[in-house]
């Protein structure tokens, strides 16, 4: 480092650990931030997921109770065909 760049230094009142310790409280700012951030829109897909999740429970209790006949022939056809697929690999 040159003399006339000590000086400038000096006058600037800024070196190296000063700079880098801005820089670190910044980095660390702004990660703070995001994580807050990041936080925030987990949160709102977990309402979100949780609230879809509800209104598909209600959805399948009221179409059982409604229709319990059709509800079962499902059932045991979804059955039929996994178990098919399963025995089908052997």
């Amino acid at each position: 480092m040159s003399y006339t760049d000590e000086t400038n230094t000096q006058k600037n009142g800024i070196n190296a650990g000063q700079t880098g310790t801005d820089f670190a409280h910044k980095v660390k700012s702004s990660a703070e931030s995001m994580l807050d951030s990041g936080k925030h829109q987990f949160d709102t897909a977990m309402d979100a997921t949780k609230t879809g999740m509800d209104q598909a429970q209600q959805f399948l209790s009221r179409t059982m109770n409604e229709r319990p006949m059709t509800s079962t022939a499902i059932a045991m056809g979804v059955g039929l065909v996994v178990g098919m697929m399963i025995a089908g690999r052997r």
